[in-house]
């Protein structure tokens, strides 16, 4: 389609509303949460319709918890048990002709500049977005309840940082979202993680372990022993379990080392001590013997072959941008 001015295209969800003569009126379609960030939410108040389905880009996936969204999803010309989200911006609506319309013109979908890039590789590049903007991360929220029972938080994500996973389609070219963690930007429990999602039709790829290894990498840069907050998921915790038995071989498999400590292994892997027992134990590595020694019972050879098989991304090799943390009182650049 041609057009005789040279203005960008109006995304829908922005435009005023105006009389366009011989043209079809753009479909709009929500700019704005249904419940305002800044109003207080019913968690009592009952969803427009019983949702079975939502419609992230091309996926179709069923729901886990299919309650967690306010009661006002815009839009007119719906179809019964199913949301349409946004792949790009994650802004919804129950009107498959609104979603339609939006996809074409959502800015997201055109852009590079979600938050800053901090990780890159061939296929993926992870983005630090801050809480305060709020629309988005408060969208992010939303679809990312429908899948975990303990999501708490879906609008009151000023004090979270959020890294979303990127994948740019190699034939459109355009940027999607597969994945995200958040975290607290100050911790009082030095939590590295307080929410993961892959997003089902990305699951089982080893992406949601890529995003755990960079979580602790950022644990290392501010100089911290990490932990994720619990409970975990079932699908959380086989992640956890497996980086922490890899990164646990590969330290033992450099430092070979007769006897080595709890305390220095967290040392070595910004694990959290209680992590590191659990996962040993898990494996049957370890038998507790008197007092707080363990005993590692595992041959070299059964170490090397655990990390080779988990292959986990090297993350510490990839980092593109210097990451600031907050003190409390300054910031320091690591």
């Amino acid at each position: 389609m041609t057009s005789s001015t040279s203005s960008p295209l109006r995304d829908p969800l922005h435009s005023t509303p105006r009389t366009r003569s011989r043209r079809a009126v753009l479909p709009k379609f929500s700019s704005t949460p249904a419940v305002s960030p800044d109003s207080p939410v019913d968690v009592n108040a009952e969803p427009v319709h019983e949702l079975t389905h939502v419609v992230l880009g091309n996926h179709v996936m069923k729901p886990v918890y299919p309650h967690s969204y306010p009661r006002r999803p815009m839009g007119n010309a719906s179809i019964s048990g199913f949301l349409f989200v946004c792949q790009y911006c994650f802004k919804y609506t129950i009107d498959i002709d609104h979603a339609a319309g939006h996809s074409r013109y959502c800015e997201l979908s055109r852009t590079d500049t979600l938050g800053d890039v901090v990780f890159k590789n061939d296929k993926y590049t992870i983005h630090e977005l801050d809480g305060e903007e709020h629309l988005f991360c408060q969208n992010l929220s939303l679809l990312a309840k429908m899948f975990l029972e303990t999501k708490s938080v879906c609008y009151g994500v000023d004090s979270f940082l959020f890294y979303m996973l990127v994948r740019r389609d190699p034939d459109s070219g355009k940027q999607c979202i597969v994945g995200f963690f958040s975290k607290e930007k100050m911790s009082w429990h030095n939590y590295n993680l307080a929410c993961i999602l892959v997003f089902p039709p990305y699951q089982r790829l080893g992406l949601g372990k890529l995003l755990i290894a960079f979580s602790y990498e950022l644990s290392r840069r501010h100089g911290s022993i990490g932990s994720p907050e619990t409970p975990l998921s079932d699908l959380g915790l086989k992640g956890y379990c497996s980086y922490w038995t890899y990164a646990i071989a590969r330290v033992l498999l450099k430092l070979n080392q007769p006897t080595i400590t709890i305390n220095q292994l967290s040392k070595a892997t910004c694990i959290h001590p209680d992590d590191i027992l659990y996962s040993l134990r898990i494996t049957g590595w370890v038998v507790c013997g008197p007092g707080k020694t363990v005993t590692l019972q595992v041959l070299p050879t059964a170490l090397k072959n655990h990390a080779d098989r988990l292959k986990f991304e090297e993350v510490p090799m990839q980092i593109l941008n210097e990451i600031t943390f907050s003190t409390g009182e300054d910031e320091v650049d690591q």
